[in-house]
């Protein structure tokens, strides 16, 4: 039998007692920071594995914002689309009515500048802008889709050579 004196308990003791500090100290700040270690090479085994999730998380990140980019401007182009669909139904709703014939004093009708009115909001909306971009410039996004009346209306007046 061996006899083992009070002191050798006591380094052990004490041994472990230090091991599991380390272990609390390295646990609270994995948990305060949320990340389970400092520099890859703590990691191990693992490092390649986590490289390689953090590239994917990227592109992940990337795909979300594409979306995000592509729905508002199709939800913006749905919108335009939508009101230009009702300015025609107005346009062809005022046509019905009898009085739209009758002249003005400015020698117009009333259609004819209410059909004025909405080629203006038309051409506006055609010319719909998201962020830097015009929606229905086709390749050429950083021009206006259309002219507006009032420069065709000028263009019109001008002199030619």
């Amino acid at each position: 039998m061996t006899i083992i004196g009070i002191g050798s308990s006591i380094a052990a003791s004490a041994l472990a007692q230090r091991d599991m500090e380390n272990q609390l100290d390295v646990l609270s700040r994995q948990l305060g920071s949320g990340q389970k270690a400092a520099i890859y090479s703590d990691l191990r085994s693992q490092a390649g594995l986590s490289v390689g999730l953090d590239r994917q998380l990227s592109a992940i990140a990337g795909y979300d914002d594409t979306n995000a980019t592509v729905s508002t401007t199709l939800g913006i182009e749905n919108m335009a689309r939508s009101q230009i669909g009702d300015v025609a139904s107005s346009v062809q709703g005022a046509a019905a009515q009898p009085a739209a014939f009758t002249l003005r004093s400015n020698g117009q009708t009333s259609l004819q500048a209410n059909a004025a009115a909405q080629l203006d909001q038309v051409l506006g909306l055609l010319n719909t802008q998201v962020g830097d971009n015009y929606l229905f410039s086709g390749s050429a996004l950083n021009q206006p889709s259309v002219d507006s009346t009032d420069r065709s209306r000028r263009a019109c007046r001008a002199p030619r050579p």
